[in-house]
């Protein structure tokens, strides 16, 4: 029953995520110019409002690959560290 609950989980999150970054996509320009002016000015600005960032079922597939991947630390894991850096 949690593998069931947790595939529901990975595909409903997908299909979020999917359905997100599409709108974000089909926004009128002007929000969307509002939205990246802080990350983008100028030309930039003006080529990153007519780029599309979704990429399909290919797309799809990738998130929902990630979403049902386990990860590889738990709590309470120890990370190494190299005191040098610190």
């Amino acid at each position: 029953m949690e593998s069931i609950v947790r595939e529901i989980r990975a595909i409903a999150g997908a299909i979020f995520a999917s359905l997100f970054i599409l709108v974000l996509d089909y926004l009128p320009k002007f929000i969307k110019k509002k939205r990246l002016e802080g990350e983008y000015t100028g030309e930039a600005l003006e080529k990153r409002l007519d780029v599309k960032i979704f990429g399909g079922w290919k797309m799809f597939k990738k998130i929902l690959e990630i979403n049902r991947s386990e990860a590889t630390l738990k709590t309470g894991d120890t990370l190494p560290c190299r005191s040098e850096n610190y």
